[in-house]
């Protein structure tokens, strides 16, 4: 039994040896997903750089990776990663499972929301992005668990205010049985705004919140806010989106 379990480990520690070793061009060439594009690649899958990349159409550049072999015993390929979107910085850890589940731990970083906006096609957004993620879990791009905080700052809607920034508010994630659920609130923005964020196993979200306008909103945003409805008795008006991604 020994004599087997020690000839399993070695052929295992050759496997993964072999494996780690591989050109990542070539790897690139034959595995990349659709939404990964890579240019100038140099290194191995163990380590390796591609000095320009895109992800879901979001642009970095000097991408590097290090891999971790070991994790290819747990079913998973695990990496750390870092790169530079157009200002800023992301630096994490990335791990792929054999049944295509993405988690993501121990990130930080801080991107351009303008970036963001154009990949997601969410309108003329800018404003700056904290990310600081704990863990997070995707099945079919589907968030299944996700503990962190994202704040943004400086936050400016075109199709809501285009003379000066909304100011900055913070989403904090945490998990729950019926999905992924985050609180929201402002920081520093115009807007004083406590709600929630909800995704659903169906791939249902939902977004309710209330909000009032600060004394630092100008005439014209505390106007819009009227299109919300009536104020309850405190001079808040709700805010619900709901859709299904």
């Amino acid at each position: 039994m020994q004599q087997r379990f020690l000839w399993l480990a070695g052929v295992l520690a050759c496997l993964i040896g072999i494996v780690t070793l591989v050109p990542a061009r070539f790897v690139y060439h034959v595995a990349a997903p659709p939404e990964l594009s890579l240019a100038d690649i140099s290194g191995t899958v163990w380590s390796g750089r591609a000095e320009h990349a895109s992800v879901a159409g979001v642009y970095l550049r000097d991408l590097h990776w290090r891999t971790r072999p070991l994790s290819l015993l747990t079913g998973k390929l695990t990496a750390d990663v870092s790169a530079e979107p157009v200002s800023g910085f992301i630096e994490g850890r990335f791990s792929v499972s054999a049944g295509g589940k993405l988690g993501i731990s121990d990130l930080t970083a801080s991107i351009g929301l303008a970036a963001l906006a154009e990949a997601l096609q969410m309108g003329r957004v800018d404003g700056s992005a904290n990310l600081q993620i704990v863990r997070l879990e995707l099945e079919e791009g589907l968030p299944t668990t996700a503990v962190g905080r994202v704040e943004v700052a400086n936050l400016l809607v075109a199709d809501i205010h285009r003379q000066a920034p909304l100011g900055g508010y913070r989403a904090d994630f945490f998990t729950e049985d019926t999905g992924v659920t985050a609180s929201v609130e402002d920081t520093d923005g115009v807007f004083d705004v406590a709600g929630r964020f909800d995704i659903g196993a169906d791939r249902s979200y939902r977004f309710i919140a209330k909000l009032s306008a600060k004394a630092a909103a100008d005439e014209s945003l505390t106007r819009q806010l009227r299109f919300l409805g009536t104020p309850d008795d405190n001079g808040q008006y709700e805010l619900r989106l709901e859709g299904q991604l």
